[in-house]
């Protein structure tokens, strides 16, 4: 869904220096959530789920990541175990395993809260699972009989533009050098407008006065 915000701000006087980050509002289960346009400058991809939430320094360009992406293409190796199809190595940088952790989200499939095995799925649901050992990816896909006929299916979606997404939240925060928005600022009041997939962007933003201190804005 299409959506787009103005966010209208005063530059206070003792303003040297103005931080501003987006904000993706928390996920529900089944939903991508991607920032998709900030201004006309390079386009970056912001998600969120729950707590866990990308942000960007539109000044800087700086994109903190706390949330992880796998795109399949039908390399993987899937495995079809009874009912479900598992997979690992691919999640190790995922949140520690909590009953509270929020569902993961996925473009095809219906994200659900991980669980210690894939015992509870129905037809259509992805979640991750925890072991003493690893972390791995649980998928009920009923359509497909066996692990090949799977990877051709995702091998299909990511040849067709539309491939199977996964976004989960990672246990520890990386940052990204992105191409600086320039956003130029002047003192008294200033306009800015984003353009996004999805409505629930916020927009945080801090000052530097002139003694360096970061000040709410």
């Amino acid at each position: 869904k299409q959506g787009s915000a103005v966010y209208d701000f005063t530059t206070p006087e003792n303003c040297h220096y103005l931080r501003f980050s987006w904000k993706m509002g928390g996920a529900t289960a089944g939903t991508m959530y991607k920032l998709s346009e900030v201004q006309t400058a390079s386009v970056v991809n912001l998600f969120g789920i729950g707590d866990y939430v990308d942000t960007q320094d539109i000044i800087s360009g700086a994109v903190r990541r706390n949330c992880g992406v796998v795109v399949f293409d039908g390399t993987e190796d899937w495995e079809l175990v009874s009912t479900y199809f598992r997979l690992d190595g691919m999640f190790e940088d995922a949140i520690p395993y909590s009953s509270d952790n929020p569902a993961i989200v996925c473009t095809h499939f219906l994200g659900r809260q991980p669980k210690t095995s894939a015992s509870g799925m129905n037809d259509g649901d992805i979640k991750l699972g925890y072991t003493s050992t690893a972390n791995r990816l649980y998928l009920k896909y009923e359509a497909m009989a066996d692990a090949a006929a799977l990877k051709a299916y995702l091998a299909e979606q990511y040849a067709a533009g539309t491939p199977v997404t996964v976004v989960y939240p990672v246990e520890n925060e990386t940052t990204e050098r992105t191409t600086a928005q320039a956003l130029k600022l002047a003192r008294g009041n200033n306009t800015i407008a984003v353009t996004a997939e999805i409505d629930g962007i916020e927009l945080e933003a801090q000052y530097h006065a002139a003694n360096q201190q970061e000040n709410d804005g």
